[in-house]
């Protein structure tokens, strides 16, 4: 699984397939820096920095939760 995100204003996209095909990533907030876990794959992380909140997602990408604001 690879995450993308293109700038503040676009949002995050993920490849499940080692970048051959792209789709948008569901709940990603637009602008954040994706961060992958590299001890457990299909966990992720995104931090928006405009709002100080960390995201996290389970599932490989597919979908993001808030778990801390004002960070």
């Amino acid at each position: 699984m690879l995450l993308w995100s293109l700038g503040p204003a676009n949002p995050g996209y993920r490849s499940a397939d080692n970048g051959t095909t792209w789709s948008e990533a569901a709940s990603f907030p637009k602008g954040a820096a994706p961060i992958g876990d590299p001890v457990d794959p299909p966990r992720s992380y995104a931090f928006d920095t405009t709002t100080g909140t960390v995201f996290a997602g389970t599932d490989s990408g597919r979908t993001f939760t808030a778990r801390a604001t004002a960070v």
